[in-house]
């Protein structure tokens, strides 16, 4: 079954960052993490005061992509204000306000308490979905 849906509906990926985080993030990102491993490997002063170096400028490259971003949607939000585009303008508030909400897998048992494996929350909806199907 998971399997036909994949190929039917395919998975939903991943834009959370998409709007700032470019080939020049990821390059910088990628840098920061060699000279990582090279201090690692050669724990020296030189490596990391190379390694400072990198991380403090992939930190500054992905602090100024952000900022843009920010602004732009800012100056989206006003364009459609200025033009009393009112729909378009609480849509473009609600994105830029919104807070990350994290997907939770847990379930109650029967007894009450807190189910966080993924195998005993699968097995508490089959018995759920069992005794509902079954009681009618």
């Amino acid at each position: 079954m998971i399997t036909s849906a994949q190929n039917a509906i395919g998975e939903k990926q991943n834009e959370r960052n998409e709007e700032w985080y470019d080939q020049e993030c990821r390059e910088m990102i990628k840098a920061k993490w060699e000279a990582r491993l090279k201090c690692i490997e050669h724990n020296t002063r030189a490596n990391q005061e190379e390694y400072n170096r990198k991380r403090i400028a992939a930190a500054r490259v992905c602090h100024r992509k952000k900022r843009e971003a920010l602004k732009r949607k800012v100056d989206a939000i006003v364009e459609h204000h200025t033009k009393n585009e009112s729909r378009k303008f609480y849509k473009r508030i609600q994105e830029v306000t919104q807070e990350f909400k994290p997907s939770i897998n847990v379930c109650r048992s029967e007894d009450g308490k807190i189910l966080t494996e993924n195998e005993d929350v699968q097995r508490r909806w089959k018995e759920y979905f069992e005794s509902m199907l079954t009681s009618n």
